[in-house]
């Protein structure tokens, strides 16, 4: 427990670091070809805030490489130090506080990649104004992403699939369209014929890849924001495409 708190309290210093860790693909829970990292795997698996995972994720690995550590230090005391007048709690306890007064240092370790330096709220606002610009009047939307309906907050004259909204909570694998909609569901079916209708798409930075091949460039544009309209290093902004007149 000592180390998985020592490990929180460095979340902003390695956090984001632990979530960049090449990790192999995993498939149905299988290995799959190919390398990933700890971040999408864990987004792929769990859907976590990224926030939260790096908080998070320290904490786990602390308590991990605490539980190592301990069975390390006991295997040790029982080969060559049980004979000893100490026991084993003491023996543990002074060599984690002895680690402890080690990587103190480590406290001081500077913050390279800050959890956020930007307005938030003022960044969704500028992207809602400039989605508004490019909304045909009545314009239909597709949203994929739990954040992709906040710059619509800002923006008028659009139509959405409502159940979007509230991403993969309100999603069905399968069912009768109109008794999903009814019920403020949505299916594969229902988004697929939505996406075939939709003049605009709000995408999740965390979702895109799976959208890979659909925008060609002969159909759709990027819509292109000013390069310090996100500046914090998390998946927490959108992509908008929209078609080409």
């Amino acid at each position: 427990m000592v180390s998985s708190a020592v490990f929180y309290s460095w979340s902003e210093q390695i956090g984001a670091w632990l979530l960049n860790l090449p990790v192999p693909r995993v498939q149905n829970g299988w290995l799959a070809p190919g390398w990933t990292t700890l971040w999408h795997l864990i987004n792929n698996k769990y859907h976590v805030v990224y926030a939260d995972a790096r908080q998070y994720v320290p904490a786990v690995v602390g308590l991990l490489v605490g539980v190592l550590l301990f069975l390390v230090l006991f295997l040790v005391f029982q080969k060559y130090l049980h004979k000893k007048n100490f026991s084993f709690a003491y023996f543990s306890a002074m060599v984690f506080l002895a680690i402890g007064f080690l990587l103190t240092p480590l406290m001081s370790w500077p913050i390279s990649d800050p959890l956020c330096n930007s307005n938030v709220v003022d960044s969704f606002q500028q992207i809602g104004t400039q989605v508004s610009q490019i909304i045909p009047s009545g314009g239909k939307v597709y949203l994929d992403g739990t954040i992709t309906a906040i710059p619509l907050l800002y923006a008028n004259n659009y139509v959405i699939l409502p159940p979007q909204v509230n991403g993969s909570y309100s999603r069905k694998s399968s069912g009768d369209a109109n008794s999903l909609l009814e019920r403020g569901l949505w299916s594969d079916e229902i988004a697929f014929t939505w996406r075939d209708q939709a003049d605009v798409f709000i995408i999740s930075g965390n979702r895109i890849d799976s959208w890979n091949g659909f925008f060609s460039p002969e159909k759709y544009d990027l819509l292109q924001f000013p390069p310090d309209e996100f500046s914090c290093p998390v998946p927490d902004y959108v992509d908008v495409y929209y078609k080409k007149p």
